[in-house]
């Protein structure tokens, strides 16, 4: 193997059989690709024909994005760098959530070695990736609340289930409560649905430990804990009325199976797995299945086109 002149990677051996395009008289197949060594070992970084001509002049796109990403407020690839030491919470903390909602992280409850705790805590995520100081948001949680999941949608907040305590012990609730931040970041109240409509946007059942995910337009909470203790197999989603801002009634979805285990149950009781969303699948990762038995099983369900209930509409 060669470099040419304009970074080309060039090939010449037996494996190179004459004829082929792109072989040279003196035995050196131009191969069209564009590389750099890194380490004694060959990086295969581009095609010499992925070009832009502008007015003549040939430009390679990667140097259009190695400029393009040094724009404040232009995200750069996904690539893997070095870790650094960021800003602390403010306190040790253990089954808490967190999420981040435009440029600005927050975290809920959470287990400080003693108690559970209702805190708020948000700061701003800056443009070198950075963290501002931490703040306590104005309106704490309803309770002291962990073992949940947050996610943000259509500009709110939103905590589903979990596991709370109070003066009366702790308790897994089906309780799904939305706050919505304002232009500095703070929320000042958590929405306390009352009536029937804590029936018809709660969770289909009391759930903590469970893996929530959103794709922007549904929350999703897979498997999780009931109150008994156990590990459940459903699967919920619930869609974001982007016209009221709420998040509609739950609907049900097929269990998680259980693979590979002869005579059990069909379904998988899985809780404290991960979940991610993407525009057409859902990923459920690992966790405890039943009684604190570790499964490194993954599940994935293609997601159907969602079509909005003719309930949901507007009246003519």
């Amino acid at each position: 193997l060669r470099f040419a002149d304009d970074g080309e990677l060039e090939a010449r051996g037996p494996n190179v059989c004459r004829g082929t395009d792109g072989l040279g008289g003196d035995g050196w197949l131009r191969t069209g690709d564009l590389g750099v060594l890194v380490d004694n070992e060959l990086v295969v970084t581009g095609r010499k024909k992925e070009l832009v001509i502008v007015g003549g002049r040939n430009v390679h796109p990667t140097d259009i994005e190695e400029l393009v990403e040094q724009i404040p407020g232009v995200k750069p690839g996904g690539g893997l760098t070095d870790w650094r030491e960021e800003r602390a919470l403010p306190d040790k903390l253990q089954h808490h959530a967190a999420t981040v909602l435009g440029d600005v992280l927050y975290v809920v409850g959470g287990f400080n070695g003693s108690e559970y705790t209702d805190l708020v805590r948000y700061a701003a995520v800056n443009t070198d990736g950075s963290l501002g100081s931490w703040k306590e948001a104005t309106g704490r949680y309803a309770h002291r609340v962990g073992r949940t999941s947050l996610q943000a949608v259509g500009g709110a907040l939103f905590v589903t289930g979990g596991l709370w305590s109070d003066s009366q012990g702790e308790h897994i609730t089906s309780l799904v409560r939305k706050g919505v931040p304002g232009p500095d970041g703070d929320v000042k109240t958590w929405e306390d649905m009352g009536g029937l409509k804590i029936a018809s946007r709660s969770l289909r059942f009391s759930l903590a430990e469970e893996a929530g995910a959103s794709d922007g337009e549904f929350v999703y909470a897979f498997g999780g804990r009931d109150p008994d203790a156990l590990g459940v197999p459903t699967v919920q989603a619930s869609w974001f009325n982007p016209r009221k801002g709420v998040l509609t009634r739950w609907q049900n979805g097929p269990d998680l199976p259980l693979y590979g285990v002869k005579g059990a149950p069909q379904s998988a009781r899985v809780y404290n797995s991960a979940a991610v969303v993407t525009a057409d699948h859902a990923y459920v990762l690992g966790g405890y299945l039943y009684v604190r038995e570790l499964t490194p099983e993954v599940w994935v369900m293609r997601l159907a086109p969602y079509r909005e209930p003719s309930w949901l509409k507007s009246r003519k």
